[in-house]
């Protein structure tokens, strides 16, 4: 396993409280969902960082999620997640290195 990070462009600047409220609700539809942790941070797979585990955060620059998984399996989550989210936000999420 080994660490990994990406930068989606959802960002407070460009989404409506509306928006937010999907992308929350679509948290809970992912794969390995099991909720937020006690400072409001969405986790999957685990809590415990040394182990496989998804998190995201919320920042200036966009929806950062961070994780530590085999690469495949990162890249398949990631894939389905960029797309359920384009599909239920009306907009198309990318990766902000892209």
């Amino acid at each position: 396993m080994k660490k990994n990070s990406v930068t989606l462009n959802i960002s407070h600047h460009t989404m409506s409280n509306n928006q937010w409220d999907i992308l929350s609700s679509l948290y809970k539809t992912c794969r390995g969902w099991i909720g937020y942790s006690s400072d409001s941070i969405p986790y999957w797979f685990s809590m415990d960082e040394n182990v496989k585990h998804i998190n995201a955060s919320a920042e200036m620059h966009g929806l950062v999620f961070d994780g530590l998984m085999e690469d495949d399996e990162w890249e398949k989550w990631l894939k389905e997640f960029i797309s359920d989210s384009s599909d239920k936000l009306g907009f198309k999420v990318v990766d902000m290195e892209d």
